[in-house]
Order: structure tokens, then C-alpha cells, then sequence
């Protein structure tokens, strides 16, 4: 199978995962706008807005527009920021940490089956691979993106 048709095969078979019942019945009210948001606050930890406009490449008001909308749905939460008392510190709530670690938990268990099929030395190559891949699109992201 040609890399292409791996990456797509994998593709649809993650959206199968997160089309099944429970996954799909807790993520049906989110949109993937909503959902980058939640990963880039998972990722950066508490996250100043302006940090987080920056991981988002769009305009601090775009998002603190976006942080009020899942802060009313429970998903995000703002806090003074203890260091500068001019900014605000972003965070999940606890339902928003379910609603990730339900998503986490659908990466382990496609990881884990993956991996099942290979060896240690197999499992190493392929991190390392991905990783540069991974890293490879980031650098390719930011060349390219720009904040608005």
C-alpha cells in the first residue's frame, strides 16, 4: 500500500472511532473549530489568550470570542493570571478534560492495536518516522501561516 493510501486509511478508520456511540454522542455538539480549541488549551496547559492566539494563528479577539462560546458550554474556563494581573489564564474544565480524555483514549487504543502487530525495533522506526513527519508539517504550517 502506497503511504498515501495509508494516511487515508487511517483517516477513515479514526473517523469509524470517532463516529461510534460513545465517542461520537459526547464529540456531536463540538465542531472542529471547537475541537482545535480544546486541543490547543489540552496542549498548552493554562494558556494566556494571547498565547493561545498566537497556537491558533488568528487574532486575540477571534479568540476570546471562541473561549466565551465553550466557556458558556462548560468546556473551558478563564482565570486571572497570577503573574500579570492584566491577562487571563485558559483552561479546561472538568468536562472539557473528559470530553479529552475520552479523545485520548481513542488514540491509545488505535496506538496499542498498531502496536500489537510489531516489534519493539518496528514500533521505534515508525515513532521516529511519524515524529519527523510530524515536525515536517509543523514547520511547513508555520512558513506559511500567518496570525490575521
Amino acid at each position: 500500500m502506497h503511504l498515501s493510501q495509508s494516511f487515508d486509511y487511517i483517516e477513515r478508520y479514526l473517523a469509524k472511532l470517532w463516529r461510534s456511540d460513545e465517542v461520537g454522542r459526547q464529540f456531536e455538539h463540538v465542531t472542529f473549530n471547537e475541537y482545535d480549541y480544546l486541543k490547543a488549551v489540552q496542549h498548552l496547559g493554562q494558556p494566556r489568550l494571547s498565547d493561545l492566539a498566537a497556537e491558533m494563528r488568528v487574532q486575540k479577539s477571534s479568540t476570546s470570542t471562541m473561549v466565551a462560546k465553550l466557556e458558556r458550554r462548560d468546556l473551558l474556563k478563564r482565570a486571572p493570571c497570577p503573574d500579570d494581573r492584566r491577562s487571563t489564564r485558559v483552561s479546561l474544565t472538568r468536562q472539557g478534560e473528559a470530553l479529552m480524555a475520552l479523545e485520548d483514549k481513542l488514540f491509545g487504543d488505535m496506538t496499542r492495536k498498531i502496536c500489537s502487530a510489531m516489534s519493539e525495533e518496528e514500533y521505534q522506526i515508525l515513532e521516529t518516522l511519524l515524529d519527523k513527519a510530524c515536525r515536517c508539517l509543523q514547520d511547513n504550517t508555520r512558513e506559511k501561516s500567518t496570525p490575521d
